[in-house]
């Protein structure tokens, strides 16, 4: 038995340049098996441009894909859940390289926010038994929620 969510409580970005944003992306696991947790991160083309951050150590990059990562969870409890952050310090960070004009990019002439150029950070969470598979092996088995 393996189950995997990935929750966030933060939904109010305000981007100012210099200033962090509170972004907390966290994955749930409840398991009695060993298992991989996968991470996939997905960036608009400009996030960039408008934003960084730091993964957690701990989720480490897997050879040959881009923007996926894993950890390796012990067997635990079923009935208990382990808890791991994504983004280190639950925080993303405008540059002060960040002007004006990069702002006004992001909205419409009518001053109402253009969607499709928001610059937008997507986490993903998937996991699969341990036991007999190596990450490489595990990771060809995920299939990722759709949303």
């Amino acid at each position: 038995n393996i189950d995997v969510e990935l929750k966030e409580t933060t939904t109010t970005y305000k981007m100012i340049p210099g200033k962090p944003i509170d972004k907390n992306p966290t994955v749930y696991v409840s398991n009695d098996i060993a298992c991989y947790v996968f991470l996939k991160v997905e960036e608009t083309a400009n996030f960039g441009t408008y934003m960084t951050y730091d993964l957690v150590d701990e989720w480490l990059p897997l050879e040959g894909y881009s923007g996926i990562y894993y950890r390796e969870v012990a067997a635990g409890s079923y009935n208990s859940t382990v808890e791991f952050p994504v983004i280190e310090g639950n925080k993303v960070y405008v540059p002060n390289s960040v002007t004006k004009e990069d702002m006004n990019a992001l909205y419409n002439a009518d001053g109402t926010v253009n969607t499709d150029a928001q610059p937008k950070l997507t986490f993903t969470a998937a996991a699969v038994q341990k036991d007999n598979l190596s990450v490489s092996e595990a990771y060809g088995q995920v299939v990722w929620p759709t949303n």
